[in-house]
């Protein structure tokens, strides 16, 4: 029986290079178990170091076998169900010992609350023991023991850390920290031990008062929570800042009177005396100014504007911008001698011209022409438009419709007919025929 049992292990050495661990551990146990009756001279013992554990716990195993013999320990649930598994080999003397982490959280995968089975595998023997992994009994809530900024302090820096650090009797359930800062939750972009946690803000604060709101619970579900409040101040190094302005950058528009405005910001604030607007290097008369926005009411002509607006905030700090915008009040302008009603073609193969031009551009895209109601498609090219096509005889209207890139409309209807010249032979060859037949009658008279 022995030898059986070394040829079992010689094969196990072999395996072990192809099964994972803990497939090789269950190999093992399944071909010690028929070994159990034998008698050896070391027998098999073990124990752990606590009978009663709690989660988080460490569990320490250890006791003898025969020396520089393979061990497998197994631990089972209440329910019999397999939750870890390890293998080592005992010492020249026999000895042995193995640590099992039970998790923070019970339950945890097949980790619950109740009476454990330790089984040890070795040289064909079996031993149990068991322990018992038990609820913690805690009402205690964890213990804010410091945080920063301090309640009530001034700092002069825009992103300043926020720190609390934090302890427990028993074990911080760090996975429950929770930080608001001024009503936004930044829990998911802060640092978080079992200790401390701390928060970096990822933009600029502003200037002011600010809330800070912290929790965490222990494992045991107790909360401690803090509630405080610092102030951001600064010298004031920053200009205003203009946020937007109408008539925006770029922009063309189709009216002659508008309404220019303008919004802005400052982080301490914007001296509205200090605010100037002007177009085209003009002073231009605000009807409204206040410290966040400007509205000035101006009749334009056609063309292209350089706005510039220029302010301070209260330190002194300037802020300009620069923008242009384009005034295209007038519509495009149709011309061409076609468009003189009663043009009359004496032939049906029509081609007539018509040219368009802008004061700003136009947008060609738009152009559209109908001859009697039906839509054509002429040939286009920047500044004219042609038309050549078949048409029958008669009167015909058209209808020549572009707008230019402010959206300006001109429209054009005319009308023109195709008369072609009369065609005399055909008189011509019925007089001849007539005086033909005439002359051949009289010649016929005669000889009667």
């Amino acid at each position: 029986m022995r030898k059986a049992f070394i040829n079992s292990i010689n094969f196990l050495s072999t395996a072990k290079k192809l099964f994972s661990r803990k497939f090789y551990l269950l190999i093992a146990m399944m071909l010690f178990i028929p070994f159990t009756n034998a008698s050896y001279a070391s027998p098999l013992t073990i124990t752990t170091d606590k009978q009663t554990y709690y989660p988080g716990d460490v569990i320490y195993i250890s006791g003898t076998t025969e020396p520089n013999s393979d061990i497998t320990i197994q631990l089972f649930n209440p329910s019999g169900t397999m939750v870890d598994i390890d293998y080592k080999v005992s010492s020249a003397n026999g000895y042995y010992s193995m640590s099992f982490k039970i998790p923070l959280k019970i339950p945890y995968g097949s980790w619950t609350y109740g009476t454990y089975t330790v089984r040890a595998y070795s040289v064909g023997q079996i031993k149990n023991t068991t322990f018992i992994l038990s609820a913690i009994t805690d009402t205690t809530p964890p213990t804010i023991t410091s945080f920063s900024p301090g309640e009530g302090s001034t700092v002069s820096v825009l992103n300043p850390i926020i720190s609390v650090l934090y302890s427990d009797d028993v074990a911080i359930d760090f996975s429950t920290v929770k930080i608001v800062l001024d009503g936004t939750d930044v829990t998911s972009t802060a640092t978080i031990t079992s200790t401390r946690a701390d928060y970096i803000p990822v933009t600029d604060l502003s200037e002011g008062p600010h809330t800070v709101y912290f929790e965490v619970k222990d494992l045991s579900g107790n909360k401690a929570s803090k509630t405080w409040n610092f102030t951001v101040s600064l010298p004031d190094f920053l200009p205003p800042i203009i946020s937007s302005v109408y008539p925006s950058d770029g922009s063309i528009l189709n009216l002659s009177t508008i309404t220019i405005n303008a919004t802005y910001s400052d982080n301490k604030a914007v001296d509205p005396y200090s605010v100037t607007l002007k177009l085209n290097d003009s002073a231009v008369n605000m009807s409204s100014i206040t410290p966040t926005s400007l509205t000035a009411s101006v009749n334009l002509t056609d063309g292209v504007y350089l706005a510039t607006l220029s302010l301070m905030d209260t330190s002194g700090n300037m802020a300009i911008m620069n923008w242009t915008f384009t005034i295209d009040a007038t519509p495009p302008t149709i011309s061409g001698n076609i468009l003189n009603n009663n043009t009359v073609f004496q032939s049906k193969e029509v081609n007539f011209t018509i040219f368009i031009s802008d004061n700003i551009a136009l947008n060609m895209s738009s152009l559209s022409m109908t001859i009697d109601g039906t839509p054509v498609t002429p040939t286009m090219n920047a500044t004219s438009v042609t038309y050549s096509g078949t048409l029958s005889e008669g009167s015909h209207s058209v209808v020549v419709s572009v707008r230019d890139i402010a959206g300006n409309l001109a429209s054009k209807a005319f009308t023109f007919s195709i008369a072609p010249p009369t065609d005399y032979m055909i008189y011509i060859i019925v007089v001849v025929i007539v005086a033909v037949i005439a002359v051949a009658i009289i010649f016929v008279l005669k000889r009667v």
